[in-house]
């Protein structure tokens, strides 16, 4: 039971993506009640920068990394 609200999870996968593992429940959990949740520490990285610096969601440009 969660008491409090979670503005996101940071979970970074260790041993894969069995479902009986901790991460991989804390990680679905996380998808199904709609709470971001952030598996690379760079990606942490760079929202904790972008927070830092006051960057806006309408100051941002969407990139397809399928095209890098």
């Amino acid at each position: 039971m969660v008491l409090g609200k979670l503005s996101f999870i940071i979970n970074t996968p260790t041993k894969g993506k069995h479902e009986s593992r901790d991460g991989f429940k804390i990680r679905r959990l996380a998808v199904e009640s709609k709470i971001p949740c952030f598996t690379a520490l760079d990606t942490v990285e760079a929202l904790y920068e972008a927070l830092e610096k006051g960057t806006k969601e309408e100051d941002l440009t969407p990139v397809d990394i399928g095209v890098i």
